[in-house]
């Protein structure tokens, strides 16, 4: 080897004392970063088809053909939903099926309740819409007509 040889490896030593480190940790950060990025994803989909998956349920336990919702397989399924997927807005729409047949059921504080979980905490603005909407026409046919006017403000 020629001396110009050994001085271009001892530099490239030189180089990688000094970088080699930080680069096989930035390298190694860079992946952790993105495997993570893809495990979230993956996750956030999976919740997601669970709740559509359950909240589905849901819906065919409320609409059914002779128009006779099935109170207590609602209730235990918006239940589920609001445990295992509570970050999700199928949770508060479960929460809309419930409260529906709790006014149909004549049991207005249970859908006051209900609606008012929802109102406190929206998933978006178009559902705490909704659901401020609903509770507002609760508290009327409770005769609370005050409260459902400040709510409407």
């Amino acid at each position: 080897m020629s001396s110009n040889d050994d001085d271009q490896l001892g530099e490239l030593k030189d180089w990688w004392q000094r970088n080699g480190k930080p680069l096989v940790t930035g390298a190694l950060l860079a992946l952790v970063v993105v495997a993570g990025w893809q495990l979230w994803h993956k996750y956030q989909s999976n919740q997601s088809q669970g709740a559509s998956m359950l909240y589905q349920q849901l819906l065919e336990a409320t609409l059914t053909p002779d128009g006779q919702p099935d109170v207590a397989r609602v209730a235990d399924l918006a239940s589920k939903l609001k445990n295992e997927y509570a970050g999700t807005a199928y949770a508060q729409f479960g929460g809309l099926f419930v409260a529906k047949v709790a006014v149909d059921n004549g049991k207005l504080d249970d859908a006051a309740t209900e609606l008012k979980i929802i109102v406190d905490k929206p998933a978006n603005s178009t559902l705490g819409e909704v659901a401020r909407q609903r509770l507002a026409q609760v508290l009327a046919a409770q005769g609370k007509v005050d409260d459902a006017l400040k709510l409407l403000e």
